[in-house]
Protein backbone atom coordinates (compact mmCIF):
# COMPACT_ATOMS: atom_id res chain seq x y z
CA UNK A 1 0.00 0.00 0.00
CA UNK A 2 2.79 1.98 0.53
CA UNK A 3 4.70 1.99 -2.28
CA UNK A 4 1.25 2.38 -4.28
CA UNK A 5 0.85 5.71 -2.88
CA UNK A 6 4.23 7.10 -3.27
CA UNK A 7 4.11 5.94 -7.34
CA UNK A 8 0.95 8.16 -7.11
CA UNK A 9 2.25 10.93 -5.49
CA UNK A 10 5.48 10.68 -7.55
CA UNK A 11 3.22 10.73 -10.80
CA UNK A 12 0.61 13.55 -9.91
CA UNK A 13 4.21 15.63 -8.82
CA UNK A 14 5.84 15.26 -12.66
CA UNK A 15 2.82 15.62 -14.66
CA UNK A 16 2.27 19.31 -16.30
CA UNK A 17 0.30 21.05 -18.70
CA UNK A 18 2.97 21.00 -21.04
CA UNK A 19 3.05 17.34 -21.52
CA UNK A 20 -0.82 16.92 -21.31
CA UNK A 21 -0.90 19.32 -24.63
CA UNK A 22 -1.97 17.93 -27.93
CA UNK A 23 -1.15 18.80 -31.30
CA UNK A 24 1.28 20.23 -33.60
CA UNK A 25 3.85 23.07 -32.26
CA UNK A 26 3.58 25.95 -34.09
CA UNK A 27 6.98 28.17 -34.39
CA UNK A 28 6.22 31.48 -32.93
CA UNK A 29 8.51 34.57 -32.25
CA UNK A 30 7.72 37.15 -29.24
CA UNK A 31 8.12 41.13 -29.49
CA UNK A 32 8.50 43.87 -27.05
CA UNK A 33 9.42 47.43 -27.21
CA UNK A 34 5.84 48.34 -27.96
CA UNK A 35 2.80 50.43 -26.80
CA UNK A 36 -1.35 49.76 -26.92
CA UNK A 37 -2.60 52.78 -28.35
CA UNK A 38 -4.74 54.97 -26.17
CA UNK A 39 -7.49 54.72 -28.83
CA UNK A 40 -7.40 50.91 -29.62
CA UNK A 41 -10.04 49.35 -26.95
CA UNK A 42 -9.39 51.58 -24.00
CA UNK A 43 -12.72 50.84 -22.00
CA UNK A 44 -11.69 46.61 -22.26
CA UNK A 45 -9.77 44.91 -19.16
CA UNK A 46 -8.53 42.52 -21.82
CA UNK A 47 -8.18 42.26 -25.58
CA UNK A 48 -7.60 39.50 -27.92
CA UNK A 49 -6.74 40.26 -31.38
CA UNK A 50 -5.23 38.87 -34.55
CA UNK A 51 -3.51 41.25 -37.25
CA UNK A 52 -2.99 40.31 -40.32
CA UNK A 53 -1.00 43.46 -42.25
CA UNK A 54 1.06 46.90 -41.09
CA UNK A 55 -1.64 48.69 -41.03
CA UNK A 56 -3.79 47.03 -38.81
CA UNK A 57 -0.71 46.47 -36.48
CA UNK A 58 -0.29 50.37 -36.83
CA UNK A 59 -3.56 50.86 -35.40
CA UNK A 60 -2.84 48.96 -32.33
CA UNK A 61 0.82 49.45 -31.45
CA UNK A 62 3.31 51.95 -31.38
CA UNK A 63 7.31 51.69 -30.84
CA UNK A 64 8.24 52.98 -27.27
CA UNK A 65 10.87 54.91 -27.45
CA UNK A 66 13.63 54.62 -24.58
CA UNK A 67 16.89 55.15 -23.64
CA UNK A 68 19.53 52.44 -24.49
CA UNK A 69 16.68 50.37 -26.05
CA UNK A 70 17.14 46.75 -26.86
CA UNK A 71 13.63 45.96 -27.71
CA UNK A 72 12.81 42.88 -29.66
CA UNK A 73 10.78 44.98 -32.90
CA UNK A 74 9.28 43.01 -35.56
CA UNK A 75 11.08 43.27 -38.96
CA UNK A 76 10.28 45.06 -41.87
CA UNK A 77 7.79 42.98 -44.54
CA UNK A 78 6.61 40.40 -41.59
CA UNK A 79 3.07 40.58 -42.77
CA UNK A 80 4.05 38.85 -45.97
CA UNK A 81 4.98 35.31 -44.97
CA UNK A 82 3.08 36.05 -40.94
CA UNK A 83 0.50 37.36 -38.96
CA UNK A 84 0.68 38.73 -35.24
CA UNK A 85 -1.37 37.39 -32.15
CA UNK A 86 -1.48 39.13 -29.53
CA UNK A 87 -3.11 39.76 -26.21
CA UNK A 88 -3.79 42.96 -24.14
CA UNK A 89 -4.38 43.35 -20.30
CA UNK A 90 -4.93 46.56 -18.78
CA UNK A 91 -5.71 47.78 -15.39
CA UNK A 92 -3.74 48.75 -12.43
CA UNK A 93 -0.84 45.98 -12.64
CA UNK A 94 2.19 45.12 -14.31
CA UNK A 95 1.24 41.68 -16.51
CA UNK A 96 4.43 39.64 -17.69
CA UNK A 97 4.11 36.95 -19.80
CA UNK A 98 5.88 33.49 -19.67
CA UNK A 99 5.97 29.88 -20.53
CA UNK A 100 4.24 30.67 -24.30
CA UNK A 101 3.67 27.83 -26.41
CA UNK A 102 1.77 27.69 -29.29
CA UNK A 103 -0.18 24.65 -30.62
CA UNK A 104 -2.35 23.71 -33.64
CA UNK A 105 -4.73 21.30 -33.68
CA UNK A 106 -6.55 21.42 -36.83
CA UNK A 107 -7.45 24.42 -37.98
CA UNK A 108 -7.67 25.89 -34.11
CA UNK A 109 -4.15 27.68 -33.01
CA UNK A 110 -4.31 27.14 -29.34
CA UNK A 111 -1.95 29.89 -27.60
CA UNK A 112 -0.85 29.10 -24.15
CA UNK A 113 0.80 31.09 -21.36
CA UNK A 114 1.25 32.08 -17.91
CA UNK A 115 0.94 35.56 -16.74
CA UNK A 116 2.03 37.05 -13.34
CA UNK A 117 0.72 40.53 -12.06
CA UNK A 118 2.65 43.19 -9.94
CA UNK A 119 0.18 45.46 -8.52
CA UNK A 120 0.25 48.93 -8.55
CA UNK A 121 -3.28 50.47 -7.03
CA UNK A 122 -1.93 54.37 -9.01
CA UNK A 123 -1.16 53.07 -11.96
CA UNK A 124 -2.59 52.23 -14.81
CA UNK A 125 -1.28 49.58 -17.24
CA UNK A 126 -1.40 48.31 -20.88
CA UNK A 127 0.71 45.34 -21.08
CA UNK A 128 0.66 43.30 -24.60
CA UNK A 129 2.01 39.88 -25.47
CA UNK A 130 2.73 40.08 -29.17
CA UNK A 131 3.66 37.04 -31.11
CA UNK A 132 4.22 36.29 -34.09
CA UNK A 133 3.24 33.55 -36.52
CA UNK A 134 3.47 31.82 -40.38
CA UNK A 135 -0.03 32.57 -42.03
CA UNK A 136 -1.81 29.32 -42.55
CA UNK A 137 -5.98 28.51 -43.02
CA UNK A 138 -6.48 28.81 -39.20
CA UNK A 139 -10.50 28.96 -38.27
CA UNK A 140 -9.73 30.56 -34.60
CA UNK A 141 -7.38 31.42 -31.90
CA UNK A 142 -7.76 30.19 -28.66
CA UNK A 143 -5.85 31.89 -25.78
CA UNK A 144 -4.89 29.70 -22.87
CA UNK A 145 -3.72 31.99 -20.38
CA UNK A 146 -2.67 30.26 -16.32
CA UNK A 147 -4.24 26.48 -18.07
CA UNK A 148 -7.69 28.08 -18.36
CA UNK A 149 -9.19 29.32 -21.86
CA UNK A 150 -10.02 32.79 -21.54
CA UNK A 151 -10.75 33.96 -24.81
CA UNK A 152 -11.60 32.65 -28.73
CA UNK A 153 -11.07 34.52 -31.70
CA UNK A 154 -12.58 33.47 -34.60
CA UNK A 155 -10.68 34.14 -37.62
Amino acid sequence: MRSLIAVTTLAVLTWSPVEARSGIVVPHVVYNGYFVSNEFEPKIADSFIVLKDQAAFDRVFGAAAVMFDRSYRLPANIFRSNMVIAAIHRGHADVTYHNVHITRDGTILRVSYNTKEERSPLTEYACPLILSIPRDNYSAVSFIENDRTVKSVPM
